[in-house]
């Protein structure tokens, strides 16, 4: 427990019955993904794109803070349509938005106005799969979502033990958590000999 994230950063995987191709990004149309966000320190967002023809041009990326009545651009890039397709997932990434907890964000994805990006889409799933946001197209919802995912450096629990007993001075703190280090490294080590260990003498063990 201790080694796990203390939150769950937004995503939604790609279902198997329900997933679609969105319609193809070009000028007239732009995909969108909302989500809020569960973590400080946002630095990246994934999502799957798929090749639906001739895949030329570039893509314009952007990330909008749409907190409340707001509506700001914060990170932007275009990328090149191959490149987008050329991966799966296809990662943009991005220099973290620091305090990034508690706001809603809002991914496009739209045509280059200097190279517009052809035979490219998305893939998504129908349904009220994602709870924190949902797929749009034209600021439109739909009744789906991007397969998508975002990252940020989130504590683990130990980690949040360990800054809560430096940031404390407290001795006992400290003994605290060494002495759950200690264990931890023991149950590797344990771990890791008995993963070794024969089948032959592991039976005859027990």
């Amino acid at each position: 427990m201790l080694a796990t994230p203390v939150v769950r950063l937004p995503s939604d995987e790609l279902g198997l019955l329900r997933k679609f191709p969105s319609p193809e990004i070009n000028p007239d149309i732009r995909l969108s993904q909302t989500f809020d966000m569960t973590a400080d320190g946002l630095r990246a967002v994934e999502f799957s794109a798929v090749a639906i023809g001739q895949v030329s041009g570039e893509i314009r990326l952007e990330l909008h803070d749409i907190t409340g009545h707001e509506d700001r651009l914060i990170r932007s890039a275009d990328v090149g349509a191959a490149d987008v397709v050329g991966v799966e997932p296809y990662r943009f990434d991005f220099s973290p938005v620091a305090d990034s907890k508690d706001r809603v964000f809002r991914l496009d994805l739209t045509a280059s106005s200097a190279s517009p990006a052809e035979g490219v889409a998305v893939w998504a799933t129908k349904g009220e799969r994602y709870s924190g946001g949902t797929m749009l197209v034209n600021d439109n919802p739909r009744w789906a979502d991007m397969a998508f995912r975002v990252y940020a450096q989130v504590p683990t629990g130990l980690q949040l033990l360990a800054a809560r007993s430096l940031g404390s001075g407290s001795s006992r703190g400290q003994v605290v958590l060494g002495a759950l280090t200690a264990s931890w490294i023991a149950l590797g080590v344990f771990l890791s000999a008995f993963s070794g260990m024969p089948d032959d003498k592991m039976r005859g063990g027990l």
